[in-house]
C-alpha cells in the first residue's frame, strides 16, 4: 500500500514536458517503461489497471478487477473520510461511451474511494471522437485534446469546495491534465486545480541509458 502522494517538482518535472511549474500534481508510484510486470509493483499495478476491454470473460480479468480495487483503497487511506473540500474529475478514456473499448477504470475507481462518504464526483468532461491511448503512441496536442473535450453542463453546478482534483491513472508527457486544466479552469475561474495519479511514467536517466549498452 502507498502512503502517501509525491509532488512533481524541479527534479521530475522533465520528464513530463508540458506539466508548467505552477502545476500541483502529485502521484504514488513510478511506472517504468519497457519493463514488465515483475520490475516494480507500479508496473503491475499499471498494467493490470490498463488491460483492454477485450480480455472480460478470460482469466486475466480478475487482475483488473484488484488493480481498480487496490488503487482504490490507496487514495481512501490518503485522503481519509473528509473529502468534503474537493471535486473530484476524472480525465475520459480513450473510447468513448458506446464503443466496445470503452473502459470505466477511474470512475471506479473513484467511487471505491468514496465508499459510503459523501463526495464530489463528476465525469463532467467527456470525448466526442475516440482517440489513440497516450501508451500507445498517441501524439495528440492539448488543443487537439480540447477540441475533442464535451463538457456535461448539467454537472457545471459550482464545486462544493475551492478545490478540483483531476485525477488520471498515468502522468505521462502532462497533455491530458493541461488540457482538462484548461477547459475547467474556463468553466470554474475561481477555483484552485491540481492533478492526482496513481503512477508517473519515470525516464531513464542518460547514465542510466548508457549502462545498457555493452561494448
Amino acid at each position: 500500500m502507498y502512503e502517501r502522494f509525491t509532488l512533481v517538482d524541479g527534479l521530475t518535472r522533465p520528464d513530463h514536458y508540458f506539466i508548467e511549474p505552477d502545476d500541483r500534481c502529485y502521484y504514488l508510484g513510478e511506472y517504468t517503461p519497457r519493463q514488465d510486470f515483475s520490475f516494480s509493483e507500479t508496473n503491475g499495478l499499471i498494467k493490470n489497471l490498463k488491460k483492454k476491454m477485450n480480455l472480460r470473460g478470460t482469466p486475466q480479468w480478475r487482475y483488473k478487477g484488484e488493480a481498480i480495487r487496490t488503487c482504490g483503497a490507496n487514495l481512501r487511506k490518503i485522503f481519509g473520510n473528509d473529502k468534503s473540500g474537493m471535486t473530484f474529475v476524472p480525465v475520459p478514456p480513450s473510447k468513448i461511451v458506446g464503443d466496445p473499448g470503452y473502459d470505466d477504470r477511474l470512475i471506479r475507481v473513484l467511487d471505491i474511494m468514496a465508499g459510503n462518504d459523501d463526495c464530489d464526483i463528476r465525469q463532467i468532461v467527456t470525448q466526442v471522437d475516440n482517440m489513440e491511448p497516450s501508451h500507445e503512441g498517441d501524439r495528440a496536442t492539448i488543443q487537439s485534446l480540447i477540441d475533442n473535450y464535451s463538457i456535461d453542463q448539467g454537472l457545471l453546478q459550482q464545486p462544493r469546495g475551492d478545490t478540483i482534483a483531476i485525477f488520471d491513472d498515468m502522468l505521462t508527457t502532462g497533455r491530458h491534465f493541461r488540457a482538462m486544466h484548461s477547459v475547467l479552469s474556463e468553466r470554474f475561474p475561481r477555483a484552485q486545480f491540481f492533478g492526482i495519479f496513481i503512477a508517473r511514467r519515470r525516464l531513464p536517466s542518460a547514465a542510466e541509458t548508457f549502462s545498457n549498452y555493452s561494448f
